[in-house]
């Protein structure tokens, strides 16, 4: 994802014991679910991965479902802070296409790791039966929107909102859906190279099409 999961619990020491723990055991629960899959996550294996006791845990974490509510909220924050994170700088030192180019690339690195891909598929699949994982995953997909609508509007800015809303979405949908065949393991990731070489090809054409 946008940083790799593993080394939230190394992002420097929380203001006290407790909440360090609970940044552990969530970074704890996010691999869980990247490694095994959603249908393995349990305030059990959770401990185990973390060293602690479960009693230990339901400290931090009463139940199932409210560590599964900070395994969301963290990964919100993640791809948030990365959206946000020097976008002003960006925006006056880059050329519009040359900074649409730079946010495709950074979609399709993210696409090919496998924390990405693997907990992108959990989450898909959770958001159709929780109303929190869907909530999440609206919330990532409505700042990819934002940031590539912007992109459009930068370079096509004659287009409607309703048409830079659109094309983003095909740019989002072409690129994220490459999950399904060059994220590390899957049957066309020798094809990577060129077939990132296309996508990125076709979601300039769609962008920058008058």
């Amino acid at each position: 994802m946008v940083k790799a999961f593993s080394t939230l619990k190394d992002q420097g020491i929380a203001q006290d014991q407790r909440s360090a723990r609970a940044e552990a055991i969530v970074a704890d629960a996010i691999q869980l679910i990247i490694e095994e899959g959603y249908g393995e996550f349990s305030l059990r294996k959770v401990a185990t991965r973390n060293g602690i006791k479960l009693a230990s845990l339901q400290y931090h974490f009463k139940t199932k479902e409210v560590l599964l509510n900070a395994v969301l909220d963290q990964v919100l924050r993640e791809y948030e802070e990365r959206f946000n994170q020097g976008d002003a700088e960006l925006y006056a030192s880059i050329a519009p296409e040359q900074l649409l180019e730079f946010t495709i690339d950074f979609v399709l690195e993210d696409v090919q790791r496998v924390e990405s891909s693997n907990f992108f598929f959990q989450l898909w699949a959770m958001s159709c039966h929780d109303a929190s994982a869907a909530k999440v995953q609206e919330k990532i997909y409505a700042l990819y929107r934002k940031t590539f609508s912007e992109l459009v509007q930068m370079l096509n800015p004659a287009l409607s909102a309703a048409e830079r809303n659109v094309r983003s979405i095909l740019i989002i949908s072409m690129l994220d859906g490459l999950m399904l065949f060059i994220s590390k393991g899957k049957s066309q990731k020798r094809h990577t190279s060129k077939i990132a070489q296309q996508a990125k090809k076709q979601a300039l054409r769609i962008a920058m099409e008058k």
